[in-house]
């Protein structure tokens, strides 16, 4: 074989080496990218479970947990299926979690008593009481022997509860004026006559027929209950006194400015 044939068979084998050379170069490189995305799919996966497993704590398990010695000891001697720097991000990760961890108290509701239905004697105790009375006719005697008859007992039969409802009445406040009747005449020393007019109780809101009974009850209907002043005037309207929602808001403006608003400043 000649030594041209040999220096060319030399090139061919050189050019089938650099090119298995770079192929292999290729193939480590894809190796990197590979281990490198699978060491970073492991740290995903872990911090997914690590949240998984807090959030699981956090709702249904107890809110705080505590290792064993025994078992911290246990595991410190097994060897990590991971990485150095794995373990390292993963005591990073419990150490975040240990300083988020929030103590909550849980409270069981009592179970409440059962109420029994009707109403208690107790709850009739500031109730006005009536008693209806039935008795015989003095004059009536023993229906077989036509015999005089005798107290022998008495007993309530039943009870019932009688609501009256409200009513309204129209008060006219009259006031007297009095006349002297030695000022202004031709004796007295006083040539101009004298009126004196008789006291009466200021009105809770001028130039108004608003009784404190009345204004109250509004207030009440509309901030205790919860009652909406167009409701109030259709039951007001019911009751046969008219009142337009406009004059009952204007009495609850005027009120809180005359009287709420001093209590407010003190």
């Amino acid at each position: 074989m000649s030594y041209e044939e040999l220096m060319n068979e030399y090139k061919e084998t050189l050019n089938k080496y650099n090119k298995t050379l770079n192929q292999y170069t290729e193939a480590l490189n894809k190796y990197n990218e590979t281990k490198n995305e699978y060491k970073e799919t492991i740290i995903e996966n872990e911090n997914l479970r690590l949240e998984n497993n807090n959030l699981k704590r956090l709702l249904f398990g107890v809110k705080r947990e505590y290792t064993p010695q025994k078992a911290q000891e246990e595991t410190s001697i097994q060897c990590s299926l991971f990485d150095d720097e794995l373990k390292e991000l993963d005591e990073e990760i419990q150490k975040q979690i240990e300083e988020n961890v929030e103590e909550v108290t849980v409270y069981k509701k009592k179970k409440s008593k059962e109420r029994k239905s009707g109403i208690k004697k107790s709850e009739l105790k500031n109730i006005e009481i009536e008693v209806k009375e039935y008795d015989i006719n003095k004059e009536e005697r023993c229906p077989v022997c036509d015999g005089e008859l005798k107290e022998v007992s008495k007993e309530v039969v039943r009870q019932e509860i009688k609501y009256i409802p409200g009513k309204f009445v129209l008060t006219n406040y009259v006031q007297y004026t009095y006349k002297c009747k030695e000022c202004g005449g031709k004796n007295s020393d006083n040539a101009s006559f004298v009126f004196m007019k008789t006291r009466v109780p200021k009105p809770v809101i001028t130039h108004s027929f608003a009784s404190p009974s009345l204004a109250t009850e509004v207030i009440y209907q509309k901030y205790y209950i919860g009652v909406p002043l167009y409701r109030q005037e259709k039951m007001w309207d019911d009751r046969g006194l008219v009142l337009p929602r406009n004059m009952m808001a204007n009495w609850n403006i005027k009120i809180s400015e005359y009287y709420f608003n001093k209590i407010c400043e003190l």
